[in-house]
């Protein structure tokens, strides 16, 4: 199924335990934070790469999250976890851009930090002044911090089931909804 649904492959053959524990941390760090802000929402996660990308393992929503801060957040939660456990976190810059084009599109919608971030002398994004696009970068890099730093707080709140996340997560390499709900019963 997972090779059908999601194109998954099993060739973890040329990582090391060392990759694969690292993987293993960013993943259980999505998992965790989506489970925290939405209980109930993660269908999968696994460190087994989809076809055509050899780095990266994923989980799956049931559902998207309706709150856009949850999504940043959630976005940002697997490099923050393995930040937390290692000097840096090299080789996710995908959760860095889909965060940041995720706070552009609220910010210039009025969604976050008002309407002061949106130009009323053009009518398409395109044509946005550079002194706006200046200050929307600006705040996109004060909000992707803010919400790193919500990650790591729900992070550091639910260190014991992060670990043991990441532990099933190296043994099973996917866990399926039922794995999901007894890792965090009781969290």
């Amino acid at each position: 199924v997972l090779r059908l649904e999601y194109g998954v492959t099993n060739d973890l053959t040329n990582r090391s335990e060392e990759d694969l524990r690292r993987l293993a941390f960013h993943e259980a760090g999505h998992l965790v934070v989506a489970e925290t802000l939405q209980p109930g929402c993660t269908g999968l996660a696994t460190i087994n790469p989809k076809r055509g990308d050899e780095v990266n393992g994923f989980i799956h929503l049931h559902h998207r999250m309706e709150n856009e801060a949850d999504q940043v957040t959630l976005a940002l939660a697997g490099k923050t976890a393995v930040e937390m456990y290692y000097a840096c976190d090299k080789g996710f810059e995908r959760d860095i851009l889909r965060a940041a084009s995720m706070l552009r599109d609220m910010i210039c919608s009025g969604a976050v930090c008002g309407l002061a971030y949106t130009d009323s002398t053009t009518e398409t994004s395109r044509e946005i002044s550079e002194a706006l696009n200046s200050r929307i970068d600006t705040a996109v890099g004060e909000n992707l911090e803010k919400h790193a730093m919500r990650a790591r707080a729900i992070l550091i709140e639910k260190r014991e089931l992060l670990k043991k996340t990441v532990e099933t997560l190296i043994e099973k390499k996917t866990l399926l909804y039922s794995d999901i709900r007894k890792l965090t019963a009781g969290n």
